[in-house]
């Protein structure tokens, strides 16, 4: 197992994309696991619902286009995510997230990680979660 922070193409220069098709490469996992923030159409579920899928991710990037999947990396690809932003109603230059977004993604990335975890590691007692997640 190993993990990966890429940050955002931004600072990075790379997409995620780029840097899942290297990270297949070099460590030829038997699967890849995403977990990033999702953009929402509902502004109900910003910060509410938990998506998984196992049919790869479509990243949240402006003008992106490119979905990782299991066809494109040659692994089967699963992904996570919470809805924390959406593009504004008016002005497709803008993005809408809730007012309280830190403590969402604090909150969101606890839940997430013991989901993983348990997923992982299914002999971890709840207690054992509870204290890695903190």
């Amino acid at each position: 197992m190993a993990a990966v922070a890429p940050g955002v193409s931004g600072a990075t220069g790379l997409s995620l994309q780029q840097l899942a098709g290297a990270l297949v490469r070099e460590l030829r996992p038997s699967a890849l696991l995403c977990v990033d923030s999702l953009c929402s159409s509902e502004p109900e579920r910003l910060g509410r619902t938990l998506q998984f899928s196992d049919t790869g991710l479509c990243p949240a990037q402006p003008g992106s286009r490119k979905h990782l999947a299991a066809a494109r990396l040659g692994v089967p690809v699963l992904a996570a995510g919470i809805p924390t932003l959406m593009e504004a109603r008016e002005g497709k230059d803008l993005v809408v997230t809730p007012r309280e977004l830190d403590s969402v993604i604090a909150h969101g990335a606890a839940l997430l990680g013991s989901a993983i975890n348990r997923a992982l590691q299914p002999r971890l007692s709840i207690a054992q979660l509870c204290w890695l997640a903190s």
